[in-house]
């Protein structure tokens, strides 16, 4: 998996279509990586409602992509913070 996860980790973007679900173990992986999740729905977002409100900022297919570092580590705290039991340190 090592190369999957260094192609993630290069991207800005990466596709999340949904799984077996209408969520991918595939968005997790790009938010943790520091891409920019792109998706169809926004039920894809997440695994339960719960998941889908945490605000994480994402990308439509159908609408334009500009890379925003911001939104990356944004979206990396707030894996941290909802998901994780890391205490991710707060800046500022």
């Amino acid at each position: 998996h090592a190369h999957y996860f260094q192609v993630m980790r290069s991207s800005q973007f990466t596709l999340c279509p949904a799984g077996d679900r209408p969520w991918s173990q595939r968005f997790f992986e790009a938010v943790l990586c520091r891409s920019i999740p792109i998706v169809s729905d926004p039920e894809h977002v997440g695994r339960n409602e719960l998941e889908r409100q945490i605000g994480y900022h994402v990308y439509r297919c159908d609408g334009d992509h500009v890379y925003d570092e911001d939104l990356v580590e944004e979206n990396h705290r707030l894996f941290l913070r909802h998901q994780t039991l890391i205490d991710p340190p707060t800046t500022g």
